[in-house]
């Protein structure tokens, strides 16, 4: 079983994203009231296409980096582009499990393996499953495979064909890599 990670197993929901810019605003001293900078941010993000950013995938913190110049640019702080980065990772690694997940994954493990599949750079990824005690099986993270995670209800038969295993990693995990087909439905026991 593939489980989404981000806002579904831990806490990264828009009040939280919010707190997190409003700290950020506070360090940049931004003249700016609670909710404002993410509210930009948001509105930014799904209503102007990142115009310094190359076609194809990108890793998240890079796209990060543009969306703080644009973002950042009215108050004159370009330069703080690769701080806002750091922040929002920072945000991605320390986000908090959900108090329900532990139950629930150990009820879903008695029956099923499991994997997680998030849009998120490999780093702050691990760095939050660490942080919240998270293992699994296979963790596909968008970095680690170069390409974006389809949403519902098209996952499963884009897992398939787009991730592939690399094989277990120094800490354990499995991670994607060489796109082999079939190989979600061998490493969770059946073929489809």
């Amino acid at each position: 079983m593939l489980l989404d990670f981000y806002c579904t197993l831990v806490d990264l929901s828009d009040p939280v994203r919010s707190r997190g810019f409003d700290d950020l605003a506070r360090r940049l001293g931004l003249p700016l009231g609670p909710g404002e900078l993410y509210r930009r941010y948001a509105e930014m993000i799904s209503s102007e296409p990142a115009k310094d950013v190359a076609p194809g995938f990108v890793p998240y913190r890079t796209s990060w980096q543009s969306a703080g110049h644009r973002l950042l640019a009215p108050f004159g702080h370009e330069s703080a582009a690769e701080q806002f980065a750091d922040a929002y990772a920072q945000m991605h690694a320390t986000a908090v499990i959900f108090p329900e997940v532990r139950d629930a994954l150990r009820a879903l493990a008695r029956h099923f393996r499991m994997g997680v599949v998030a849009n998120a750079d490999h780093d702050y990824l691990t760095r939050c499953l660490d942080q919240n005690g998270l293992r699994f099986e296979l963790l596909v993270d968008s970095e680690t495979a170069c390409c974006y995670k389809p949403e519902p209800p098209d996952l499963p038969a884009s897992v398939r064909c787009t991730f592939g295993a690399r094989g277990r990693g120094g800490d354990g995990r499995r991670y994607p890599g060489n796109r082999r087909p079939g190989v979600i439905g061998q490493v969770f026991g059946r073929r489809r």
